[in-house]
């Protein structure tokens, strides 16, 4: 007896068969063959797939009045759900709530062990003055390879710098000159944490303004 596929024979256990669409060729002593296709076995544990996480966000950047709720499909229920951020487990439930504005990451696991993690989910402010300010602080080169020229034509002064990678890690930290308006960010110090999206996040007076960059060294 032979087990084939469209890609060509099989050669899998009879009891460890990925999902698929199989055919079964029968021969006997007498080379009589008979087929029997169409023969269709699925996943007994479907992967968990994340179909939307919905964001309410923080009145301001100094505030915990702002969630998270992740909607998922597929996977075996009941799921069970870990909430992180700057590597601390904050929540266990399907929505995180009392939350700032930052860098969240997510863990969904079903009942069969079945894992699904979510990284980099930034939650940030939406009201019309932050994104006043957040247009004029302007970053490039972007994608960038060595220096990265931060340019504030907000008016305010920016006292902080922060650096995280996509796992919500902050890596760098720097204080400013309050008189310091422009800065020069010098992102082959992050070798060591390999090529990608980063966050930058500016403290400009009493709020926190954030930027995506993609670091390529």
């Amino acid at each position: 007896m032979d087990l084939s596929t469209s890609e060509g024979q099989v050669n899998y256990p009879l009891d460890s068969l990925p999902p698929g669409k199989y055919t079964i060729i029968v021969g006997d002593s007498l080379d009589c063959v008979a087929f029997v296709s169409g023969i269709v076995i699925g996943s007994v544990n479907p992967p968990i797939i994340l179909e939307n996480i919905e964001k309410v966000s923080p009145t301001s950047s100094v505030l915990k009045n702002g969630s998270l709720e992740a909607s998922v499909s597929g996977g075996k229920s009941p799921f069970r759900y870990e909430w992180y951020k700057d590597g601390q487990i904050i929540g266990t439930d399907k929505k995180l709530n009392n939350v700032s504005i930052g860098i969240y990451n997510l863990i969904v696991v079903d009942s069969f062990g079945c894992m699904l993690r979510i990284n980099s989910i930034f939650l940030s402010l939406t009201t019309s003055v932050e994104d006043e300010i957040t247009a004029v602080i302007k970053i490039y080169p972007n994608p960038v390879t060595d220096f990265l020229y931060v340019e504030n034509l907000s008016g305010l002064p920016m006292e902080a710098l922060q650096v995280y990678n996509s796992s919500g890690k902050m890596i760098f930290q720097t204080f400013l000159d309050y008189k310091q308006t422009n800065y020069y960010l010098d992102t082959r110090k992050f070798i060591y944490a390999g090529n990608g999206m980063y966050l930058i996040r500016f403290k400009l007076k009493d709020r926190w303004v954030t930027k995506k960059v993609i670091i390529t060294n």
